[in-house]
């Protein structure tokens, strides 16, 4: 019989779950039983339904890894807490970790390294997460739980019970596929730009930043309707369509930025629609897009073993339909009769020693001066302006 009941919380959008599942099956063997929950209800008659002396509740963005609730049961046992929560790329503060890995293989051998090189360690924090929490059932005995999931480590921290953060583990979330903040590309946009257009917004995270730093207007451009109702409620419109068929109701010259952030891969266009859209920007006006790197060496790594295996997310994103290198990305933009002014790479892990590697492509007549650098690079952030 498992110690572990897990309680995955349902959201509207169900992309991740059978991933979020599918990392509890294989990487649980405490687990006893798994409940599925609306994210709109109380667990109140949850909690009568299991026996097991540890439940987590867990979102269905979240993916999980080898050993994940024995450290973090263990952590919970030696810390005294009732109520722990893992590192994740999804929380802030104390459970923030950033992730420099671009695949499943990738984060699980990312979530390994925090294992070893943090073994054991907790922190005790004043509220956690409730992406990913795993609570003591003795420890809330008599407390009346019966708060909604994202209250519930607030109302045990609130009955006098200890919280805490293990360390030691590490939990994917999928939950900032939509509301990425992307302080590279804000960095990009001209100080003096009063008007931006944001093509796929997502929840609108940037531009709802962009709006507290500056005096200015977002316009967003968003096709998930849940993304897009979010995003109504911070910026100042919010077109809810497909670009690629969208007529949008503005003059040329309208914007002083268009930002398009992990849009174009995913278009069967995306030379049309810059050739559509560059026109809207002022005589001053920038361009900032983003664009995975296919020369990373994760998927060169695929490619050269045979591989080509689409994931949720990344740079093989099962949704996405065009790739892209540095120069075909920089050809691209250019295509819609704008020029590259900036070019900046963002790196994940690097890559092993392609010394070898380069050395035999050198011998069958292969340009790859640049292969070593553009491995590790995971996206290209492009700044373009009209020519």
């Amino acid at each position: 019989m498992g110690s572990l009941t897990v309680v995955i919380r349902q959201g509207a959008d169900g992309r991740f779950a059978q991933v979020c599942r599918d990392s509890l099956v294989n990487c649980t063997p405490e687990l006893e039983q798994i409940i599925e929950m609306p994210d709109d209800t109380r667990p109140g008659g949850v909690w009568t339904r299991i026996s097991t002396p540890f439940v987590a509740f867990i979102d269905e963005t979240v993916a999980v890894c080898p050993g994940w609730a024995g450290r973090m049961i263990a952590s919970l046992i030696r810390s005294g807490a009732a109520a722990i929560g893992p590192l994740t790329n999804g929380a802030d503060g104390a459970q923030h970790q950033a992730g420099d890995y671009q695949d499943i293989s990738g984060f699980l051998d990312f979530a390994d390294r925090i294992a070893q090189d943090r073994a054991g360690r907790t922190q005790s924090v004043e509220a956690l997460d409730p992406c990913c929490v795993l609570y003591s059932r003795d420890r809330l005995t008599g407390i009346g739980l019966d708060a909604a999931p994202n209250d519930l480590p607030a109302f045990v921290h609130d009955a006098g019970l200890c919280l805490a953060v293990a360390l030691d583990t590490y939990v994917h979330s999928f939950a900032s596929y939509y509301a990425q903040a992307r302080p590279e590309v804000v960095a990009m946009i001209p100080a003096t730009a009063s008007r931006i257009l944001d093509v796929g917004c997502g929840t609108g995270t940037l531009g709802g930043r962009l709006k507290t730093e500056r005096r200015i207007e977002v316009i967003g451009v968003e096709m998930d309707p849940t993304a897009a109702e979010a995003a109504g409620r911070v910026l100042d419109r919010v077109h809810r369509a497909d670009v690629e068929t969208l007529v949008l109701p503005y003059p040329a010259g309208s914007f002083d930025a268009i930002i398009m952030a992990d849009i174009l891969e995913h278009l069967r266009d995306p030379w049309g629609l810059l050739a559509r859209l560059s026109p809207l920007l002022s005589s001053e006006g920038r361009l900032i897009a983003s664009l995975p790197n296919v020369r990373h060496w994760s998927v060169v790594r695929g490619l050269l073993e045979g591989e080509w295996t689409y994931l949720p997310a990344g740079i093989l994103d099962r949704t996405h339909l065009r790739f892209f290198t540095r120069r075909s990305g920089q050809a691209l933009i250019e295509s819609a009769g704008l020029c590259v002014i900036g070019t900046e790479p963002i790196r994940s892990a690097g890559p092993p020693d392609l010394a070898a590697l380069v050395e035999a492509c050198r011998g069958l007549l292969l340009d790859v001066s640049t292969l070593v650098d553009e491995a590790s690079v995971a996206q290209y952030l492009y700044l373009a302006a009209p020519r």
